[in-house]
């Protein structure tokens, strides 16, 4: 996939899930038990959100996107994350 197609896949996400909660991951990654509790968080909204991996400023991040601010929020509550959301540079 080109970078101008994983741009555009990128923004159809977006428009389609306009909620998004941006993860860091640790440099160690997830317990078993986290990556479970994330899991059954997402199974629990099949349809509702999409995500992608991207890197903002050097730094990877997983950025989840909610068709519903409720579950962003929710996501974002239950998980302890971060509310910024990083800014993604278009190519150039």
């Amino acid at each position: 996939m080109s970078r101008l197609d994983r741009e555009k896949w990128r923004a159809e996400i977006s428009a389609r899930f306009p909620h998004h909660v941006d993860v860091v991951p640790p440099p160690m990654g997830y317990s078993r038990s986290e990556e479970e509790e994330i899991m059954e968080f997402l199974e629990s909204r099949i349809g509702t959100f999409d995500l992608f991996g991207a890197i903002a400023d050097g730094t990877p991040f997983i950025r989840y996107c909610f068709q519903h601010a409720a579950d962003a929020q929710a996501f974002r509550e239950r998980f302890g994350l971060a509310t910024e959301t990083a800014t993604l540079k278009k190519a150039g």
